[in-house]
């Protein structure tokens, strides 16, 4: 049985060493399992797993098609992690989105995108943890924190979580899916599949120094989810790669939404950045405000003085480089006229008919409706611990209504003000792409417009391990465009590994054993 490192093998590693016959889905699926029983009870990354029979009598079918010449694709006996937001009745698992309210609901059928997975020859091992109902819940809610799953923690960051006053401090795995990139980092799984809103893909991918895409709403199913609100909402993948991006895209996009690049997203891979123009965004800045994360002065230096340096080592690289972009910082996308509804307050106004749909057409729920989840969660001590009480997201947006505009008028008219926002940047400076800090309000912009991002790793916190990176934003569709600066960016920075794992793998791979 072949040796391979958890923590730095990438799904498309692992399909060689599977094709070559050196390695079994059944040998793969046990070494995560491995990982995870060995180190989840303190990083909160997963939620549930299958009934374990079931996970290798998939891994046993998958062998046996290769053995008998057939592979569905790069996916092909790969172990994947979900959020636990995904419908998943066909693997034995309930779909809580952290919340004890929703234990005991069974959906009809598995969220389309789990379908289109195992279609694509995938094991599916696992559910994450995440910030509960997408951080959804209530304010000052630590993000990574569920009543289901506790709190998820970095396996970067040495000293764990340090409470600082703050939702984002330095020390935090970052949110909504915050369970599929620490799941990944620490080697539980080669890739993962999130969901963002509004960072939630973004946040934790960089902080775990993973490579993530967030497509364009829309061309990604929501089917099966449970969801924040159509407007923002999308599924995406998290990887070590871009490779590993690409192939995830190939499987989960929608060819109905979008047009895909011929040969798939893996064609669109690049080695250099001779053919992309960038815009960059100045990190002295593009920060988040003192109440979302503490500021650290050592912190700030280190991520501004290693952003630039980033940028100075690409600019001679790419085929136009236009540093710091007069895009504005604020964090909501106004007009002149603020009386016009900006995208998060179009959010709430659209979040109790999508949550009610999704209750609705589950086959079974204890709650049907936004009051009765409120009930619910009141009636159960876990559910609203004396620690985190809160649940005022949902309080509000149980009797929120927007007056002299519809919800969906008023999300149209945020979309439009954003991406002209963005469009126009784009078309002034004549960049295919910007990118900005990820420790910072650009995923608003992306969020309100619909637009895609990717994120870059860049290094990690002196101080306390905690990666950070970059974040890069383009127009709609324009996938193929990330994927391509991914890539190219993967060539020039070299990704980070956990320091506290990475001893635990060396010496299990010095052993002989799988791992």
């Amino acid at each position: 049985m072949a040796s391979f490192n958890r923590l730095t093998t990438t799904a498309s590693e692992l399909q060689d060493l599977l094709r070559s016959g050196k390695l079994t889905s059944a040998d793969a699926l046990t070494a995560y399992l491995e990982q995870i029983d060995d180190h989840d009870s303190w990083l909160r990354a997963v939620i549930a797993t299958p009934p374990r029979r079931l996970l290798f009598e998939r891994a046993k079918m998958l062998d046996d098609e290769r053995e008998q010449g057939k592979v569905r694709g790069p996916l092909h006996g790969i172990s994947v992690l979900v959020k636990d937001t995904f419908n998943t009745p066909s693997l034995g698992v309930a779909t809580t989105g952290g919340c004890y309210s929703l234990a005991g609901a069974i959906a009809r059928q598995d969220a389309e995108v789990i379908r289109r997975l195992l279609n694509a020859g995938a094991i599916v091992l696992g559910k994450t943890n995440l910030s509960e109902l997408n951080g959804w819940k209530g304010s000052d809610l630590p993000f990574g924190w569920s009543a289901v799953g506790g709190q998820c923690q970095s396996p970067y960051v040495r000293d764990g979580l340090v409470d600082d006053g703050s939702r984002l401090s330095h020390s935090s795995c970052g949110g909504s899916s915050s369970g599929s990139a620490v799941g990944v980092a620490a080697g539980f799984a080669p890739i993962s599949i999130g969901g963002e809103t509004d960072g939630s893909l973004n946040m934790p991918a960089t902080r775990a120094a993973l490579y993530t895409i967030k497509p364009t709403v829309g061309i990604v199913s929501r089917a099966g989810l449970i969801p924040v609100s159509p407007f923002c909402d999308s599924p995406g993948p998290m990887a070590k790669s871009p490779r590993d991006v690409a192939d995830l895209l190939d499987v989960l996009v929608d060819a109905k939404m979008t047009r895909i690049p011929s040969g798939g997203y893996r064609s669109c891979l690049k080695q250099t950045f001779k053919d992309i123009k960038i815009g960059a965004l100045d990190p002295a800045i593009w920060t988040f405000a003192p109440g979302i994360a503490t500021p650290d002065e050592g912190a700030t230096k280190q991520m501004i003085a290693d952003i630039k340096a980033a940028y100075t080592t690409i600019q001679p690289l790419t085929k136009r480089f236009v540093p710091f972009l007069p895009l504005s910082t604020t964090p909501q996308v106004h007009t002149e006229d603020q009386d016009l509804p900006d995208h998060l307050t179009a959010l709430h106004a659209l979040h109790k008919p999508a949550l009610e749909a999704y209750l609705r057409d589950l086959e079974a729920s204890p709650v049907r409706t936004l009051e009765e989840l409120i009930h619910c969660n009141r009636s159960i001590p876990e559910e609203l611990p004396a620690a985190f009480p809160q649940q005022d997201y949902l309080e509000h947006d149980l009797t929120f209504k927007l007056y002299g505009i519809s919800p969906h008028q008023a999300a149209r008219d945020a979309r439009s003000r954003a991406q002209k926002r963005i469009d126009d940047i784009l078309y002034k400076y004549d960049v295919d792409v910007i990118i900005g800090p990820a420790d910072s309000y650009i995923t608003n912009f992306a969020a309100a417009a619909g637009y895609p991002l990717a994120t870059l790793p860049v290094g990690v916190l002196a101080f306390n391990g905690r990666p950070f990176g970059l974040t890069a934003i383009t127009r709609a569709h324009g996938e193929a465009v990330l994927v391509g600066v991914q890539s190219a960016w993967e060539v020039v920075f070299e990704r980070s590994v956990p320091e506290a794992l990475r001893g635990v793998e060396e010496r299990r791979a010095r052993g002989g054993r799988v791992g």
